[in-house]
């Protein structure tokens, strides 16, 4: 019987493996292969589950301090400005909630000082003309009035904002909103509602109910 041909490289007198090895290896080349591709397939597939990980941590971190806000759990820092906007000129309130500044308009401010209970805006009450911004900003408990409004104002955007973000989960929220935005308005020319002994120091929840509907066609939110 004559010998097999060497292996290429091999010694002399080494055979060449026999063919059923040649079969098993070009049988298990295509395995080796789809391994290779199943293995990339999951180290996307894990890329993707970690990018997907990342967008609900930061969705959760958002509704989660949100909801702190809105349930005043934790306090909104508010600050006050005065700007122009077309042939008028209106008080807003300004935030710094989830990465972006939010701001939203409280109102004119005749509108404000109309709402605010005899205590708090006496000083300012009949003047005509209106006192102006640099002539209120030094009223340490007016600007603390006016900056709760905003801050109840800024609560209900944050709020709505959160709402249209994750409207799939409050299908009961509309009613509530559409029945609180029934309330009474405020009558431009004095507050609404009973008002509060004097004295008493209950100012707050004289227009906590009606906070809402100061200006109510001015409110804005970026």
């Amino acid at each position: 019987m004559n010998a097999s041909p060497a292996r290429p490289g091999a010694p002399a007198g080494v055979d060449a493996p026999p063919a059923v090895a040649s079969d098993l290896a070009a049988a298990l080349g295509p395995v080796r292969d789809r391994l290779e591709a199943d293995l990339q397939r999951q180290i996307d597939l894990a890329g993707s589950h970690r990018n997907a990980a990342k967008a609900l941590e930061v969705d959760l971190k958002a509704l989660s301090s949100g909801l702190a806000i809105i349930s005043e759990a934790q306090t909104l820092a508010v600050s006050l400005l005065y700007k122009r906007a077309g042939s008028g000129a209106y008080i807003k309130g300004r935030c710094w909630w989830n990465g972006r500044q939010r701001e939203v308009q409280i109102g004119s401010i005749r509108a404000v000082l109309a709402a605010l209970p005899e205590k708090v805006a006496a000083p300012y009450s009949g003047k005509t003309p209106a006192p102006g911004w640099n002539e209120i900003r030094g009223d340490e408990p007016l600007m603390t009035a006016i900056k709760e409004i905003g801050r109840r104002k800024l609560r209900e955007l944050i709020g709505r904002q959160l709402r249209n973000e994750f409207s799939g989960g409050l299908d009961s929220f509309g009613p509530v909103v559409a029945e609180a935005a029934s309330a009474e308005p405020l009558a431009r020319g004095a507050p609404a509602g009973p008002q509060p002994p004097d004295g008493s120091g209950n100012w707050y929840a004289h227009w906590r109910a009606h906070w809402r509907e100061i200006d109510p066609d001015s409110e804005a939110g970026s």
